[in-house]
């Protein structure tokens, strides 16, 4: 009977659990990557969702906007210029025609003078040019993947920057909205104190601070309306919408910044890209093609090459000429064998700038993986923020309703009045701010995680 416990018993049971361990390490491992690759955000934590016409100017940045126009057409260009180095190891078929006046004279013979044409076709096809060719071909493939990788990551960030302006729009709105409300009830109240400064309650410096107030407000609509008129400009060349623009905030979008629950457990970033690291892979990629085209420069290169063409030589009598039809077809060779260490720079100098290329590469994913984390960390304290500009706005509430109650019992001024309500209307523009800076933020952050790359087609079903 064998015993259990001796050594390479107890080596395959250590090796059998260290097999496990990791097994389990890294099927952990990949239900969390698969776990984080399936996450959706919900519909209602987009903007569009709550502003339909936003939906709308997404939907028509392909034939609107002149960002990804001018995007488009790089993308067609390149795919032109693919096909121009394709073609530069295809065949090559020309023909030439010539014609020539002759004149002759030979020994014994009279002075001979005549007009003759020639024609000749020729053929050519490179057979092995050591992958130069190829190379080239896949530079203009790697330049063409690079301008519709540009093309989508452009849309992704056009989409980014307009739902950030257009959420911009709507604070701005809102906030010009409580302004207009704000002057109306500070025209009140130096209406009022007028009135009690006729009966002696107040003084002038009462008065002159009601009037402070009220061009404060006259200020700042004024600065709001200024500000609106340029950023509403800005979306529209941004985007090419050129309707009527409607940023108004209706109740249903006020409950949900009051009422909805924005997540707390984001996910974390495993792997991500961003225009800026594809270029550098493209241009790493593309010096390899170039070592080997600057490789090939001072080897033999073999075409295939044909002709059909036309001559005249003489008649073996030397009295007559003859003219021949000719056919001709074999290999070529061309080898350059020296050029001054030129093709051996080109290498030096491609090798350095794949180099140089790698280095870019390694700080762009370190600076990529630090501003994911840090919008990460962002989002978080925007929803504290959210949480904390609710209570206020519930405790601004509160406060105005006592204010209203004692006002009516003559224990608050007209002027308290004001301003428990101007401290109301900060606390929801306050509100309406964290929730669009989180949305905005949130769609930067999807943006590195490669989520919601087209609009949600999603329609709001809600009534005001």
């Amino acid at each position: 009977m064998m015993d259990c416990n001796c050594p390479s018993s107890i080596i395959r049971s250590d090796c059998f659990s260290v097999i496990r361990i990791f097994s389990l390490f890294f099927l952990n491992i990949f239900f969390i990557f698969c776990s984080y690759a399936n996450i959706e955000f919900q519909p209602s934590e987009r903007p569009e969702h709550h502003f339909p016409q936003l939906q709308e100017i997404i939907q028509l940045l392909d034939e609107n906007a002149p960002e990804l126009l001018v995007s488009t057409l790089k993308l067609e260009e390149a795919k032109l210029n693919q096909k121009v180095a394709a073609a530069e190891r295809g065949f090559r078929l020309g023909a030439n025609l010539s014609g020539f006046s002759i004149q002759e004279d030979r020994p014994n013979r009279d002075f001979d003078q005549r007009y003759k044409a020639f024609a000749a076709i020729h053929a050519q096809k490179p057979l092995y040019h050591w992958g130069a060719l190829r190379a080239k071909e896949s530079i203009s493939l790697i330049e063409k993947l690079q301008a519709h990788t540009d093309l989508s990551f452009g849309k992704r960030l056009l989409i980014g920057e307009v739902r950030s302006l257009f959420l911009e729009l709507v604070v701005l709105t809102f906030q010009k909205e409580l302004t207009s409300e704000g002057v109306r009830l500070a025209t009140q109240n130096l209406k009022n104190i007028n009135q009690r400064l006729g009966q002696g309650m107040v003084s002038m410096v009462d008065v002159g601070e009601s009037e402070i107030a009220l061009l404060k407000q006259e200020i700042e609509l004024s600065e709001l309306n200024l500000l609106l008129g340029k950023e509403e400009a800005r979306l529209r060349s941004l985007s090419g919408f050129n309707d009527v623009l409607d940023f108004t905030v209706r109740s249903p979008f006020m409950r949900f910044c009051m009422e909805y629950e924005f997540p707390i457990n984001l996910p974390i970033l495993v792997a991500s890209t961003n225009t800026e690291i594809q270029q550098l892979k493209s241009l790493i990629e593309k010096e390899e093609q170039e070592v080997l085209i600057a490789e090939s420069e001072l080897k033999p290169k073999i075409n295939f090459v044909g002709s059909l063409y036309q001559d005249q030589v003489d008649a073996v009598s030397n009295q007559d000429r003859v003219n021949r039809n000719n056919i001709l077809f074999g290999l070529e060779v061309n080898w350059a064998l020296w050029d001054s260490e030129k093709s051996k720079n080109k290498k030096r100098a491609a090798l350095l700038r794949k180099r140089r290329h790698e280095t870019n590469l390694s700080k762009a994913n370190r600076e990529l993986r630090m501003f994911t984390e840090s919008m990460r960390k962002e989002l978080l304290s925007l929803s504290d923020r959210i949480v904390l500009s609710r209570k206020l706005l519930l405790s601004s509430q509160v406060r105005l309703d006592k204010c209203k109650l004692e006002f009516s019992q003559n224990r608050k001024s007209s002027s308290d009045l004001l301003s428990a309500q101007l401290d109301l209307d900060d606390a929801k523009l306050s509100n309406l701010k964290a929730v669009c800076n989180y949305m905005s933020t949130l769609d930067l952050y999807e943006q590195q995680l490669g989520l919601s790359t087209f609009p949600i087609s999603h329609k709001n079903d809600e009534s005001e």
